[in-house]
């Protein structure tokens, strides 16, 4: 898995690497468990590195339509 999770960075972002990078697909199976209850629902990510929070969100909202949000924080 990991594997695959390092091709669809480096699709998206370049040759820039991430030490643990995680599969969109995953962060956006458990956001959309995690946000079942609430159509308007903000997920936040106080750890974001490569904006993998941000890209399974967007996938999820278009896949479904409801009205998801995110907040990330990244360090510098």
């Amino acid at each position: 898995m990991s594997q695959d999770d390092t091709k669809e960075s480096t699709e998206i972002l370049g040759e820039k690497k991430f030490s643990f990078p995680k599969p969109s697909s995953l962060i956006q199976h458990l956001s959309s468990i995690a946000t079942l209850s609430d159509k308007n629902s903000i997920i936040l990510d106080a750890f974001a590195g490569s904006g993998t929070t941000a890209h399974a969100v967007l996938k999820l909202k278009e896949f479904d339509n409801r009205n998801r949000k995110f907040i990330l924080i990244a360090e510098k």
